[in-house]
């Protein structure tokens, strides 16, 4: 019996990126990287590549949501790949996403051979020895980065890259040679139906038998217009979804694809539907009401298109489509070719083995593109005999429909590869191919080889690392097991409908409820069972149970004592029930490997006797809304995290008696922990620790500077906490700080010490008096409505990065109006020794001002200014790009429209003669600049600064020598609150543009605003 399918359904996650390119910056920027980058985008394929943020050893979060949120990744392996920590992240990450969600990885060699990545030899081995050495006490982080390099394989070559990643993204699209025969005339005349120069929305109906290839013409379609529109939606077997989903998630499948946003943040949908050109698919339609669901009235933008395919004719009538396309069975020779495809593997149909019994299996088949696949999928490297041993089973059928053709199939499979096929066929079609074949092997089933064979057979296949199978299939799988007893369903080998479970269950027909005696039952899945209220069954005498999963059973309220020993039992997951507590018994559970308690409302208490589960390490007790505490004994465990947020009334953090060797993660986000144990320094491996929101903590014990591995620190929301310890420069591997929030008022001298932090998050400290000197490997400071702020520190000069892999920094200080003259200064003389070192290949700057600084040597009221003299600079050689500044007024401070999300400025370098722009497709130079202060307020009046480095147009193959004959220099700046303003018409900024200034920068040596003494004319006469 099936359990709920919810427990076997892989997570998903929404996408906006179509590729993430991974690579070292250092070794493939200049050339390969920008030639593919540029390939992608002449192909309009959306990548995610990311020449600013700093590349440090953990990625940022930016970085991990576009993972997450990319639909395939190019991971480009070159020489010093390993040797970049981040790099080595990214791509756990990533192999985590293609594991989690299927996605398709793809692996390039750029300047270093396949082998040297996959033994790790050469640079690789030398790269993994620093970092074996760096991390001698966390050695399965490298293990696990050696693992992702060798799992990698590879493809080579700019433009196969493309095509790979136009097939993957296109899965829909499957070239004449995997088995479309005959589709480029139904292709054609739908498309003339579609009237795609009309700007009218126009509904198009396909209608079609079973088998026919209604989805492989929608998938085509899809494939071939969705160029044409500006967003696009494919549904698939909407009827299953309805009835699986229901039809809000349909709804929100389709406005999340078409608007390229998570569901989370969908709003005003409506209105944004209305003017967008879209194309909608809606495949297997069964109810006409169905469009009238998903879309109100025709709500689409102009020249929108919506396709519906059904296999009856009256349900698009009544859908009020404009045509509709009759799908016919294909053609004899069209038949023939589809059918050698599959039973001999060519294309050709002249000189056919066995043409003599081709032709009469085609009578069988009729024209049915499936029924064609399955019979010659099934006829595939067998004898003469064989083919006319299928012969002789069709002729035996009384009706020779394609029910009989596709068991044929069935029939020809092994006793376990039939079981595979049915379980698919009534509990798994459409579910997680990876968590499917775990399920089935825990089964005792050889699921890899079962459902290889499967696919060979075109049984199934897979699609986004789901498994699909044709309705027709699953129609006939579902028959067979419905046959074997048509009297008595309860005594089939399945049960998939929820009518016969419920009257089965209910009059006890057929099933034995008791589970004790189904001997070699390994898996038990009650997820969801609302009604349960106690356990059915004496845990202990289930000797193989590996699998028990009781999620979301939420009147379940006590879990029973466990009287015996057991092995086997690694997997108990309990989340979203009522359990109150866990027995003292606990520890029988001696095989437990993962325990999941997450959203047990009412658990109260943790049985100290949970340390002696030695093999467990995965433990999940967030959201337990009722626990105050929990046994120390937690940390006799090998577990790497442990997830007590949204803990709300956990008040205590028990002592750690002994050094806790496993532990790299804490999350105490949103308890009510008033203090950490002086014990803390106990988690030697400690990496990161989650303080956020601990709205009682009132300090951090000076233990925690014990923490040599702490990464990241987040204490964010603390409003009680004052003050972090005198000594926390001695946290030498911490990279991210974030106090944002909290009651801090000054910060310890020696945060300056702090030599690998990357990111201070200061922002909502509205007691913090003074910007601290700055630590020396600093890229980001940020500290958004820090009111109270007086004084900022002057740092010493910036450090040399002509071998670091860091070159960005960003300085955010917002609605700061008491900052005093000194520290204005302070600041400004910052950004102009950080702006004039050309290792920084970005800088920017946000501060409360009212002036362009002094050291710019070009200035204008307004938003452009325009240079016709003194251009000596552009034809100086030591220019490497301009720091840019505009200064903001603020008109209405009381009103929320003062937001500035980002605008939109220009550059041109413009001979006097004839206009003509010194570079040519200048577009590249009229950019939106974000500021990420999407969601923030100004008050008063701020300068913002930033560098533009001439490198970047270097990268674009861009030739920069004829800057020297340009004879007019312009800069422009216009606002926009985001990529959609036009949405949002009530977020139109009230900001204006003060004051706008350009400085000239120069390679290292030279002051910032020094002009070449050297003119054109002092150049021509050398030359």
């Amino acid at each position: 019996m099936s359990g709920s399918s919810s427990s076997f359904v892989m997570p998903t996650s929404v996408t906006r990126y179509d590729v993430f390119l991974n690579f070292r910056r250092e070794d493939t920027c200049e050339n390969f990287i920008s030639h593919l980058y540029g390939a992608l985008q002449r192909k309009h394929i959306e990548a995610y590549i990311d020449y600013e943020l700093q590349r440090c050893e953990e990625i940022s979060p930016a970085i991990q949501t576009a993972i997450e949120e990319s639909k395939i990744y190019v991971v480009v392996f070159s020489e010093n790949y390993a040797s970049s920590k981040w790099c080595l992240n990214e791509l756990t990450k990533i192999l985590d996403c293609k594991n989690r969600y299927g996605r398709n990885v793809i692996p390039v060699f750029y300047k270093v051979d396949p082998a040297t990545v996959r033994k790790q030899e050469e640079r690789y081995k030398e790269a993994f020895e620093e970092h074996e050495q760096q991390f001698k006490e966390d050695i399965s982080k490298v293990q696990r980065w050696k693992d992702a390099l060798t799992e990698a394989a590879g493809l080579s070559g700019v433009e196969e890259i493309i095509e790979d990643i136009l097939k993957k993204l296109n899965p829909y699209s499957i070239s004449y040679n995997q088995g479309i025969i005959g589709i480029e005339k139904h292709i054609e005349e739908i498309r003339f139906l579609l009237r795609l120069e009309s700007e009218n929305t126009r509904i198009i109906g396909i209608c079609g038998i079973g088998g026919i290839g209604k989805t492989t013409i929608s998938k085509q379609l899809y494939h071939k217009f969705a160029m044409h529109f500006d967003s696009h939606s494919l549904i698939l077997d909407v009827q299953e979804k309805l009835q699986r989903e229901g039809i809000h998630d349909i709804i929100i499948k389709y406005q999340s694809e078409l608007l390229k946003e998570a569901p989370s943040h969908l709003s005003h949908y409506n209105e944004r539907i209305k003017r967008t050109k879209a194309l909608l698919i809606l495949d297997d339609v069964t109810d006409s009401t169905i469009l009238s669901k998903v879309m109100r009235e025709r709500s689409f933008g102009k020249g929108s298109r919506i396709i519906m395919t059904s296999r009856d004719r009256q349900v698009l009538k009544n859908a009020g489509a404009d045509d509709i396309y009759e799908l016919k069975e294909l053609i004899f020779h069209d038949s023939l070719k589809l059918f050698n495809l599959h039973a001999f593997k060519q294309n050709s149909s002249e000189e056919i083995t066995y043409m003599d019994l081709s032709v009469k299996m085609l009578r069988y088949a009729k024209g049915v593109p499936l029924a064609l696949q399955i019979l010659g999928s099934l006829l595939y490297g067998r004898q003469r005999e064989a083919w006319e041993s299928q012969l002789q089973n069709l002729e035996k059928c009384q009706d020779h429909d394609i029910f009989n053709i596709l068991k044929l199939s069935y029939d020809g499979l092994r006793e376990e590869e039939k079981n595979i096929f049915l379980d698919i066929a009534c509990f798994y079609k459409g579910h997680n191919e990876i968590v499917v074949g775990e399920t089935l092997s825990d089964c005792g089933f050889s699921s890899k080889i079962g459902m290889d064979v499967l696919k060979d057979k075109c049984l199934i296949s897979i699609l986004d690392g789901r498994i699909v199978m044709h309705d027709l299939i699953q129609a006939m799988g579902r028959e067979i097991v419905s046959k074997e007893c048509l009297q008595h369903p309860g005594k089939r080998s399945r049960l998939f409908k929820a009518n016969e479970i419920h009257e089965i269950l209910r009059n006890n027909k057929g099933v034995p409820l008791n589970f004790q005696s189904l001997k070699k039952l390994c898996i038990i899945d009650l997820s969801n069972c609302s009604s349960l209220t106690i356990f059915p069954f004496d845990l202990s005498e289930i000797k193989f149970l590996n699998k028990l999963r009781l999620s979301g059973c939420s009147k379940l309220k006590n879990f029973p004592e466990i009287e015996n020993t057991m092995e086997y039992l690694a997997v108990l997951l309990l989340d979203a029930t009522a359990i109150q507590a866990l027995p003292s018994s606990l520890w029988h559970l001696v095989g437990l490997q993962e325990l999941s308690l997450s959203r047990c409302w009412n658990l109260e208490i943790i049985p100290s006797c949970i340390g002696r589960l030695t093999r467990l390490c995965k433990l999940d007790l967030a959201y337990c809304l009722s626990l105050q505490t929990f046994p120390s004994t937690i940390f006799k465990l090998k577990l790497r995290k442990l997830d007590l947020s949204e803990c709300v009334k956990l008040r205590t953090f028990p002592e750690i008696t002994e050094p806790a060797q496993t532990f790299t993660q804490i999350n105490l986000t949103d308890t009510a922990v008033k203090e950490l144990p002086s014990s803390l320094g106990n988690l030697a491996k400690l990496r990161s620790l989650k303080l956020n929101r601990c709205t009682d903590l009132e300090s951090l014990p000076n233990s925690i500077v014990n923490l040599k591995h702490l990464c990241k620190l987040d204490c964010s929301g603390c409003a009680k906490l004052t003050e972090i310890p005198t000594h926390i420069g001695s946290l030498s591997s911490l990279m991210e700080l974030s106090l944002s929030n909290s009651g801090i008022v000054n910060l310890p001298e020696s945060m300056a010490h702090l030599s690998g932090l990357k990111s201070l998050d200061l922002s909502d400290c509205k007691k913090l008096e003074c910007i601290p000197h700055i630590p020396p490997f600093l890229n980001q400071l940020v500290a958004l409505d820090c009111t109270s702020i007086r004084g900022a520190m002057s740092n010493s000069p910036v450090r040399n990065l002509s071998n670091s892999k860091d070159s960005f920094f960003r300085f955010h200080l917002t609605n700061s109006q008491q900052l005093d003259s000194g520290g204005r200064a302070n600041i400004e003389e910052d950004a102009r020794l950080r702006m004039s070192n050309d290792a920084y290949e970005s800088v920017c700057f946000c501060f409360p001002g009212t002036a362009v600084p002094h050291w710019f040597p070009f200035r204008s009221e307004g938003p452009s200014l325009t240079i016709n003299e003194d251009l000596s600079f552009c034809s100086d050689d030591r220019l490497i790009g301009f720091a840019l500044c505009v200064v903001f007024e603020v008109l209405d401070t009381n009103d929320i429209k003062g937001r500035c999300s980002s605008f939109v400025y220009s550059l041109k370098f413009e001979c006097d003669d004839d206009g003509t722009q010194i570079i040519p497709n200048n577009d590249v130079l009229n950019t939106y600049f974000t500021w990420h202060l999407s969601d923030r307020v100004l008050d008063k009046d701020h300068t913002f600064m930033w560098k533009f480095n001439l490198e970047s147009l270097r990268r674009r193959g861009m030739n920069l020598r004829r800057l020297s004959d340009a004879r007019s220099f312009t800069f422009e700046i216009s606002i926009c609150t985001s990529n959609y303003d036009n949405l949002w018409p009530d977020y139109i900024t009230v900001l204006t543009i003060k004051e706008c200034g350009v400085c000239p920068l120069y390679r290292s040596g030279s002051s910032v605003g020094e002009s070449s003494k050297e003119t054109k004319e002092d150049r021509k006469r050398k030359a």
